[in-house]
Parts: structure tokens; C-alpha cells; sequence
């Protein structure tokens, strides 16, 4: 729903992007991800918590396939069940990344990632209501607050 995050995403690397609309249906966006990929995907990750993308995520998931919910959304997400249950999809969730850090730890000493670009907006400790006044407006993608001086 942000294009400037959409171009972000594809200075960090990002091969597809799609822009989706407050007016879109979840139907609509699933076949749109399908054009784009070539395909229904194999395996969704879902990382916002909202419930358009909850839904979304399972309408374009292909049968048989895998919806992976990463983070905390709200407390209660309701789920398009008829569709998950019909076409098979299996639903995971994962909370604390359990076994990733070392994976990502030999990614970043490898260089095969760089995470520098995320963090777009550095405060002193000083300046802390600025800095999650940054991060609620969402123009900033990983806020930092430097507490050691």
C-alpha cells in the first residue's frame, strides 16, 4: 500500500514488487501475485499481521501449499478457513525466529546480505520521542536509538 516502500524494497533487493490499493479484493490481489510470479506460490511468508494480508496470503497460496505468519499482529486474526481447509494449505507461525540466528549470522559475515540500508533514521537517546515519533509515521524502516552516548 506504499509505493516508496515498494521502491525500497527493490534498492535492497526485492525482484517483484506489487502495489495494492485500500479498494482491492483479496481474489483480485491473489491473481495479480500469481501473474507476477508465474505461478500460485509454494510458500507465502506474512509478516504485517493485518488481516487483508492474513487472508491474502492464503487465497494465493497454491493447494497444498504453506502460509508461514511471522510476527505479532493483533490479538485476534480470523481466517478464511472453507478456502485454507479446501485447498489443504498448512498454516505455521513463527514468533522468535528459533533457530535463524545462525543461518543469518553466516549471511551477514559472508556479505551475502546487508542489513545497513534498513536502518534509515539514527537518534541519540536524547531525541527518543523523536525517534518513535519516526517510526509511527512509518517513513523510517528500522529506527535507532544510540543509548551508549
Amino acid at each position: 500500500i506504499d509505493a516508496s516502500r515498494l521502491e525500497f524494497a527493490k534498492k535492497c533487493g526485492a525482484t517483484h514488487t506489487l502495489l495494492v490499493g485500500r479498494d482491492d479484493s483479496e481474489e483480485g490481489v491473489a491473481t495479480r501475485v500469481s501473474d507476477i510470479l508465474g505461478a500460485m506460490p509454494d510458500r507465502t511468508v506474512e509478516c504485517s499481521g493485518a488481516q487483508f494480508a492474513v487472508n491474502l496470503a492464503v487465497h494465493a497460496t497454491k493447494p497444498g501449499g504453506q502460509v508461514v505468519i511471522i510476527g505479532h499482529g493483533p490479538t485476534s486474526v480470523s481466517f478464511p478457513v472453507v478456502q485454507t481447509v479446501a485447498k489443504e494449505i498448512e498454516i505455521k507461525g513463527s514468533f522468535r525466529y528459533v533457530n535463524t540466528w545462525p543461518t543469518v549470522i553466516e549471511m551477514l559475515s559472508c556479505g551475502k546480505i546487508d542489513v545497513k540500508p534498513l536502518v534509515t533514521h539514527r537518534y541519540r537517546l536524547e531525541q527518543t520521542l523523536e525517534a518513535f515519533e519516526m517510526a509511527k509515521s512509518g517513513q523510517g524502516v528500522k529506527v535507532m536509538i544510540n543509548c551508549g552516548q
